[in-house]
């Protein structure tokens, strides 16, 4: 039994210094780069947009910052749903995109929103700004077509859309909501969701002529972008 005890104390050794097998390496996981380049036959507005959007980062959430006489309105752009839209708003708002001087007659590169009035402003519905001669009849020299969206409804305040004169003749104005409007559904094209309503409400209820327009209009100071 003695010898026994032995023989099995010293297998114990030999096996618990044996080499033991490594352990499984750590699968190496490949995070492929996002592309979000558009397709080849993609419009020019879009090829556009993902150059305006390409020097600001690549954040999924693109904003747009409207700082105003009355402080900063930052609105939420859909820029995958609404492409068009989105690309000719950056466009004009940044100068990449030329637009006719109602003046001159002349094509222009320079900022479009730069020291533009919110020339109607209705209490509880809507601020409307992006006319150079702010009277609501003048555009960019241009126009493009709707992109309307079932999921996207004028069913809350914040609502940004771009205005026009029927379909497919969006270009430069557009307006923000400060209520609930269904029966816009279907009318305009909507490219963004803003927050800051307490300046929307404050550039809406400031006073008016007997008009209806405002009497000090508020003014867009410069709008800029950036992702998130």
């Amino acid at each position: 039994m003695r010898y026994l005890f032995v023989i099995l104390v010293g297998l114990a050794a030999c096996d618990s210094s044996a080499e033991k097998p490594d352990a499984a390496p750590t699968p190496v996981v490949r995070v492929e780069p996002k592309d979000d380049s558009p397709p080849s036959d993609a419009p020019p507005e879009v090829r556009l947009l993902h150059e305006y959007m390409a020097p600001l980062g690549d954040g999924e959430t693109l904003l747009a910052l409207i700082n105003s006489s009355e402080g900063e309105i930052r609105c939420q752009l859909f820029w995958r749903k609404s492409p068009r839209a989105v690309a000719t708003f950056m466009g004009l708002a940044t100068g990449r995109r030329a637009w006719r001087d109602p003046e001159t007659e002349d094509l222009v590169e320079r900022p479009f929103y730069d020291g533009l009035q919110f020339f109607r402003t209705v209490p509880n519905f809507v601020i409307h700004s992006g006319d150079r001669t702010n009277t609501g009849r003048v555009g960019p020299g241009f126009s493009f077509e709707d992109e309307i969206l079932p999921e996207l409804r004028f069913d809350r305040p914040g609502v940004l859309a771009y205005s026009n004169t029927g379909p497919n003749s969006n270009g430069s104005q557009f307006f923000v909501t400060l209520a609930a409007a269904p029966h816009l559904d279907g009318r305009h094209t909507i490219f963004g969701q803003c927050e800051s309503l307490d300046i929307v409400r404050k550039i809406a209820n400031a006073p008016q002529t007997p008009s209806g327009a405002p009497a000090n209009p508020a003014t867009i100071t410069h709008i800029s972008f950036e992702r998130q």
